[in-house]
């Protein structure tokens, strides 16, 4: 897959869930105990959160489905781990 058609995937899907969320916030609102300047501010402000909200969904999403190649699982020296415990029970155990 072209770097293009991934770039237009995830944009598109982007765009598609945040429409999606747009419709069925607008469909959620009372229309008939709600002016039409409140539920439009309410629909515009609720999209504006979801759409941000949306963005780490199809990252993560987009992450699982293009990702050719495995990260291999590197462990790291962590000598100095035992430092950082034993300051942490010292200092605990100073407060008793």
């Amino acid at each position: 897959m072209s770097c293009r058609r991934r770039v237009v995937l995830f944009f598109g899907g982007w765009i598609f869930l945040g429409l999606l969320s747009v419709a069925l916030n607008a469909i959620n609102i009372d229309w008939q105990k709600t002016p039409l300047w409140q539920g439009i501010l309410l629909v515009v402000v609720i999209a504006t959160l979801q759409g941000s909200v949306l963005e780490l969904v199809a990252i993560t999403i987009a992450t699982l489905l293009v990702r050719k190649r495995k990260i291999p699982n590197r462990r790291e020296v962590c000598d100095n781990l035992t430092l950082i415990m034993n300051y942490n029970l010292l200092a605990l155990g100073m407060w008793k």
